[in-house]
């Protein structure tokens, strides 16, 4: 038997990422997720082998995003760095991706399946700004955003939605109207919205 590959594609990625295969576009916001698990991975204590497979995955997954034309997430930044910005989303798949991709864009984030759990945690340390799924459970994210916005008149907020902005009454949000972005909302148009939204992309 030869030498180990030090940099197996035992799944053909490669084959993927040179067109060979198809790739869907619903893919490319897991797999820019999996970029974020792959960086805080790689920033542990590994021995020399699995370096070298994380290194090599990372790869391949960065390969994958360039064929589909999606933009390859930056290292994060160190822990501690960034925006504070919440994120409410009750569906858990989409809360975890939109978590994970602001946290790759260097923000720190907390993730809340409701308005009200997100509103209790604003009580007890306000965030810089906030993601609101607008069809919520127990409170949703219109009138989240208004209660945010009578604490706070300044804040960014984006309302994330699957019926449309036209279907949403924005009326009683105090303040500036807040962003409206469609689902399913591509993760880098995400943080490229909350970017500009914070001054960065200003």
């Amino acid at each position: 038997m030869g030498p180990r590959d030090p940099h197996p594609d035992p799944a053909g990625c490669g084959d993927l990422a040179a067109g060979r295969a198809g790739v869907e576009p619903p893919l490319r916001d897991p797999l820019a997720a999996l970029c974020g698990h792959l960086a805080r991975l790689r920033a542990t204590a590994l021995d020399g082998e699995q370096a070298a497979l994380v290194d090599a995955m990372t790869e391949a997954v960065r390969q994958l995003l360039d064929a589909l034309g999606a933009p390859v997430p930056a290292p994060r930044p160190a822990a501690g760095g960034g925006a504070l910005v919440y994120v409410a989303e009750d569906d858990p798949a989409t809360l975890e991706v939109t978590v994970e991709m602001l946290e790759v864009a260097g923000h720190r984030v907390e993730g809340f399946d409701d308005g009200a759990a997100l509103l209790e945690a604003f009580a007890r340390r306000p965030a810089r700004a906030v993601i609101l799924d607008a069809a919520m459970p127990v409170l949703d994210g219109i009138r989240c955003a208004a209660e945010l916005r009578a604490r706070q008149a300044d804040l960014p907020i984006l309302i994330l939605t699957g019926f449309g902005e036209a279907d949403l009454d924005l009326r009683g949000i105090p303040g500036r109207s807040p962003r409206v972005l469609s689902k399913p909302v591509p993760l880098e148009q995400l943080v490229a919205a909350i970017s500009e939204a914070l001054g960065d992309g200003a």
